[in-house]
């Protein structure tokens, strides 16, 4: 899928705002974005295919950041996104709800 279309999608969209912040796992985007694991992993794998996101492991847990070969290849549209999320009506809510379980991810 195009990068364009996979950021069309709003919860997408959301996503990446959150991790443009900083990487998090999956415990912080399901309450940051008030989505289902299963959602929240169908549209990481959705970013992940554009190759706009990666994932890892720490423990037992998975954290999700944006991939440094979207950075590379489009440095310009990053920062435009970094820029522009923070307008998004759900970005503060979006955040803070991520940041309230922020310990459950660590280790």
């Amino acid at each position: 899928m195009d990068i364009f279309k996979a950021l069309a999608e709003e919860n997408r969209l959301r996503m990446v705002s959150l991790l443009l912040q900083r990487d998090m796992c999956i415990s912080e985007l399901v309450e940051g974005l008030g989505l289902r694991q299963s959602n929240v992993s169908y549209h990481a794998s959705v970013l992940q295919n554009c190759r706009l996101l990666k994932s890892y492991r720490r423990g037992q847990r998975v954290f999700y950041a944006i991939s440094m070969t979207f950075d590379r290849r489009h440095h310009k549209l990053k920062e435009y996104l970094e820029e522009k999320v923070k307008e998004l009506p759900t970005f503060d809510e979006d955040v803070q709800r991520a940041l309230a379980v922020r310990q459950t991810c660590k280790d």
